[in-house]
C-alpha cells in the first residue's frame, strides 16, 4: 500500500483492494478460523466463575457435581484438616463465648452492647456456611469450605433471634430484610393487641406478645454499620485466602501459560499464513488475466499447464523472497498473541470481557509490538516527523480494525441466519476496515495540515542530534582536506626517509632525538616556532597556543 499511497497519482481502487485482501487474510479471515473468542476469555478466574461464566468444561462440571450443603458438617467441623475429629473450632468458640456471657464480658457488635447472660445466644457465621459451601470461587481454588467458614474472623456471637433470622442470608440481604421482619412482627403485635382488648389472651399468647415486642426492639437496635464493617472484614480475609490459593497456585499459572502459548502460536500462524495467502493472491491477480487472454486466442492444454506451472513457480519465488518477513511476522504475531492472552486473563480477574474484547486486545497488542519496534530500533533512520507519521499510521490501523471488529459483531447478529451470512459479514467488515485504513493513510500523507505537522516535527532536533550532525560535517570537511592533501607532491626520497627513521630509532634520549630533528629541519629549511632543546622556548610557545 505504501507504494500506491506515495505515488504521484493515488489509486484508491488498488489501495482498497490491497487492504481488504490483507484484512481477509488475517484480521477478518484467519482470525475467526483460528480463534474461538468467548465471554470471559480462555482461563477460569474467580470473578467469572462467581458470575456463572466458565472457560473450561472441567471446572464447570466440578461446580455442578459439588456435594450438597450439610449444616452438620460445618457445625461439627468435618474439615479435611481435622482427621482426628478434635473438638470443632465452632464448638470451642461457642463454649468460650458462653463463659464470657456468664461473666457479662461478651460484646456483640451487631447490637453494640454486652450480652445479658439471661438472653439466648447463638454463634453466627458472618459469611454464612451455606454461602461459603456454594461459592464457585472457593471450589475453583479447591479449598475446604468447613475450614474457611470456621475461622475466628468469621465468628460473632449474637442473640438467637438475630442468628436464626439471618440464617443463610448475606449481611446485606439480612439488613434489607430487617424492615420486612419488623413490619411482620408489628402486624402480629397489632393482631394480638386487638384480641387482648376484646376477648383476652391465653398465657401462651401473652408470652408471644412479649417476645414479639422484644424482637421488634432488637431489630430496631441492630447496628447496621457495625455489622457491615464486620462483614467487610470477614469477606476481605476470605477473598484474600481464596485469591492467594488460586492465583498463586500451579493450576491457574499452568492454565495461563498454556492459553498464552496457544494464543501466541495461533497469532503467529495467522500473521505468517496471512502474509503467504496475500502474496499468492497478488501473484494470481497479475497472472490469471494474462493466461486467460492467451488461452482465448488458441487454447492448448499443454501450454495452459505450462503457464500454470510457471505461475506456481513465481508464487513460490515471491513467497521465498519474503521468507525473512515471514519469520518476523510469525515472531511479532506470537508475541502479540501471548501478551494479548495474558492481558485478557488479567482483565478477567477484575471484570468479565465480552467476545469482541478478545479480538480487540489482540489487535492492540499487535500494534503495540510494531510501534515499540519502530520507535526503539527505527530501522529506516526516519526523522522525528516521519517516525511520528508511521507510528500514527499503525495506531490508526489498529483503530480501524477495532471499528471493523465492532461492525462484524453487529453484522453477525443481523445476517448470520442468511446463507453465507458469516462470510458476508467478514467481507463487509474487512471492506469497512480497508476503506478507513486507506482514507486515514491518504489523510496522513496528503493532507496540507498533516504535511505542516510532519515538516515542523522534522525540523526539531535534539541537542544530541545537532552535535552528531556538527561532527559529521567536520568529518566530511576533514575527508575533503585529506583528499586534497594526498594530491600534494612532497619530493621525498625513499632512501633519505629510511636513513632519517633509522637515526630517530637509534637515538638514546629526547635530547639526541631533538638534535636529529633540528638537523633535518635545518637541512630542509623548515622554520620552527621554538628552539630545539630549549625547554623555556618550547613552554613559551605552548603557553601562547593555549591563550589563543
Amino acid at each position: 500500500m505504501q507504494a500506491t499511497i506515495h505515488s504521484n497519482k493515488f489509486d484508491w481502487t488498488a489501495a482498497i483492494h490491497d487492504e481488504v485482501v490483507k484484512s481477509l487474510c488475517s484480521s477478518f479471515g484467519l482470525d475467526f478460523l483460528l480463534f474461538e473468542d468467548k465471554v470471559g476469555g480462555d482461563v477460569d478466574t474467580i470473578h467469572n466463575v462467581r458470575q456463572g461464566i466458565y472457560a473450561t468444561k472441567v471446572e464447570n462440571d466440578k461446580y455442578v457435581n459439588k456435594s450438597s450443603y450439610n449444616t452438620h458438617d460445618y457445625h461439627q467441623d468435618k474439615r479435611q484438616s481435622n482427621p482426628n475429629n478434635e473438638e470443632s473450632r465452632y464448638k470451642q468458640k461457642n463454649n468460650l463465648d458462653g463463659i464470657l456471657q456468664n461473666e457479662g464480658r461478651l460484646y456483640d457488635p451487631y447490637m453494640n452492647r454486652y450480652l445479658d447472660n439471661s438472653k439466648k445466644r447463638n454463634l453466627d457465621h458472618i459469611i454464612s456456611a451455606k454461602e461459603i459451601h456454594e461459592d464457585a470461587g472457593r471450589i475453583l481454588a479447591e479449598l475446604d469450605g468447613v475450614e474457611l467458614a470456621n475461622q475466628s474472623s468469621n465468628f460473632n456471637s449474637t442473640l438467637e433471634v438475630i442468628n436464626k433470622s439471618k440464617n443463610a442470608k448475606s449481611m446485606q440481604e439480612f439488613i434489607e430484610y430487617i424492615p420486612k421482619k419488623i413490619s411482620n412482627l408489628e402486624s402480629e403485635i397489632k393482631t394480638l393487641e386487638q384480641k387482648k382488648s376484646t376477648i383476652g389472651l391465653s398465657e401462651k399468647e401473652i408470652n408471644r406478645l412479649e417476645k414479639f415486642n422484644e424482637d421488634v426492639e432488637v431489630f430496631k437496635n441492630f447496628d447496621k454499620e457495625a455489622a457491615l464493617k464486620l462483614d467487610k472484614e470477614a469477606r476481605e480475609k476470605y477473598n484474600y485466602q481464596v485469591n492467594q490459593a488460586y492465583y498463586k497456585g500451579s493450576k491457574f499459572l499452568g492454565n495461563t501459560l498454556h492459553a498464552s502459548l496457544n494464543s501466541g502460536m495461533k497469532m503467529g500462524m495467522r500473521q505468517a499464513i496471512g502474509l503467504v495467502l496475500a502474496e499468492v493472491w497478488f501473484e494470481l491477480r497479475e497472472q490469471l488475466p494474462v493466461i486467460i487472454n492467451q488461452c482465448k486466442i488458441k487454447f492448448e492444454m499443454s501450454d495452459f499447464l505450462i503457464k500454470i506451472k510457471v505461475t506456481l513457480e513465481n508464487i513460490w519465488k515471491r513467497v521465498s523472497a519474503r521468507f525473512q518477513d515471514l519469520l518476523v511476522s510469525f515472531k511479532d504475531g506470537f508475541l502479540g498473541g501471548l501478551f494479548a492472552s495474558v492481558t485478557t486473563t488479567v482483565v478477567n480477574i477484575f471484570f468479565t470481557t465480552q467476545k469482541a474484547m478478545g479480538k480487540l486486545i489482540r489487535e492492540c497488542w499487535q500494534t503495540i509490538i510494531q510501534v515499540t519496534k519502530l520507535i526503539t530500533f527505527n530501522p529506516d533512520n526516519l526523522a522525528v516527523g516521519d517516525l511520528a507519521k508511521e507510528v500514527t499510521r499503525l495506531i490508526g490501523l489498529a483503530v480501524n480494525v477495532a471499528i471493523g471488529t465492532i461492525v462484524h459483531q453487529h453484522l453477525v447478529n443481523l445476517i448470520s441466519a442468511l446463507p453465507f451470512g458469516v462470510y458476508i459479514a467478514s467481507f463487509l467488515s474487512a471492506l469497512v476496515a480497508g476503506i478507513l485504513t486507506v482514507g486515514f493513510s491518504y489523510f496522513l500523507d496528503y493532507s496540507e495540515i498533516m504535511q505542516k505537522v510532519w515538516s515542523y516535527l522534522n525540523s526539531l532536533k535534539s541537542k544530541y542530534q545537532s552535535t552528531l550532525e556538527f561532527y559529521q560535517q567536520i568529518n566530511a570537511e576533514l575527508d575533503e582536506y585529506l583528499i586534497e592533501f594526498s594530491k600534494i607532491e612532497f619530493n621525498l626520497d625513499a632512501d633519505e626517509l629510511y636513513i632519517f627513521s633509522q637515526s630517530l630509532a637509534s637515538a638514546n634520549s629526547e635530547y639526541e632525538r631533538g638534535l636529529v630533528l633540528a638537523a633535518e629541519a635545518q637541512r630542509r629549511n623548515i622554520e620552527l616556532p621554538f628552539e630545539i632543546n630549549n625547554t623555556k622556548s618550547g613552554r613559551d610557545w605552548l603557553s601562547g597556543l593555549s591563550k589563543k
